[in-house]
């Protein structure tokens, strides 16, 4: 963020007055740093699915689209987060136990249609591996929360 606001200072300065230093130039390259903080220091915003959910960045399916649906917490510090893909084989949903402090993860329910039936007997907890799609939906979820 620091980075950004001094390449904004630099260009305001540059464009108010060519690199030349003249009467006034570095009051207005802090009023033109001032102007932009709002936009420098709030988050982007965030991309939409088809029924509002955020999107999440999955390179690893890049003919999906998945989408957050679900952050919750849930015993032990884990959280559960809840997700639908889209993609040319259709809609699903999954849901998932994440440990973020350890980064691993067990799923809990998948299905077709949003209402998951929740796992009798998941599978124990195991590691991410990097670069997958549970991967990149834990760690986006858990910066996210």
């Amino acid at each position: 963020m620091r980075a950004m606001k001094w390449v904004l200072l630099s260009l305001a300065i540059l464009v108010t007055g060519c690199g030349q230093p003249t009467a006034g130039t570095a009051d207005q390259a802090e009023s033109a740093t001032e102007a932009l903080a709002p936009a420098i220091d709030s988050p982007a915003a965030e991309a939409k699915g088809a029924a509002g959910e955020t999107l999440i960045p999955v390179p690893s399916d890049p003919g999906a689209t998945y989408g957050l649906i679900n952050v919750a917490e849930a015993e032990g510090g884990l959280i559960e987060v809840t997700t639908v893909r889209r993609g040319p084989s259709g809609v699903s949903y999954a849901r998932r136990l994440v440990d973020c402090a350890e980064m691993t993860f067990t799923y809990t329910g998948d299905s077709d249609s949003a209402d998951l039936p929740q796992v009798e007997d998941p599978a124990p907890m195991s590691a991410l591996v990097s670069g997958s799609i549970s991967d990149h939906v834990a760690t986006y979820a858990c910066s996210h929360r």
